[in-house]
């Protein structure tokens, strides 16, 4: 685990409380959109769990990179991965909460999974136990 000071440590908690309570708004405005509401409400909630991301992505990336750099002993050819890595999952997920309503409903579960899979191997690599 790498050690973050506490203020980051704070704030990345923070922002992973956010997403995983945005991500419950889109998947309850993904059932209310099944069921007959106007797109534009679960565009919005959409909008709001992209922008949050975004949020999130950019502080990661003056966060994480750093840190990984600092602590990571086997190359930098290593550390180039995991950020480029990193960052692909987060242009992926920005990129799919941009398109169409219907598509992003259909695969709103997945992109779920995948968040909070993401959530979770960064709590458990930067957010471990204090």
């Amino acid at each position: 685990m790498v050690s973050l000071p506490s203020a980051m440590h704070a704030e990345l908690v923070a922002q992973h409380v956010r997403l995983r309570a945005l991500l419950l708004s889109a998947e309850s405005a993904a059932r209310r959109y099944l069921a007959g509401d106007p797109a534009a409400d679960f565009r919005a909630a959409l909008d709001a769990l992209r922008g949050a991301l975004s949020v999130h992505h950019q502080y990661e990336e003056r966060v994480y990179e750093s840190l990984l750099r600092e602590g990571e002993s086997t190359g930098t050819l290593r550390v180039e991965r995991m950020i480029r890595d990193h960052e692909n999952e987060h242009v992926a997920m920005l990129e799919l909460l941009e398109l169409d309503a219907q598509i992003v409903v259909d695969v709103l579960a997945e992109l779920a999974d995948d968040l909070i899979a993401h959530i979770a191997a960064e709590e458990r690599i930067f957010l471990g136990a204090r």
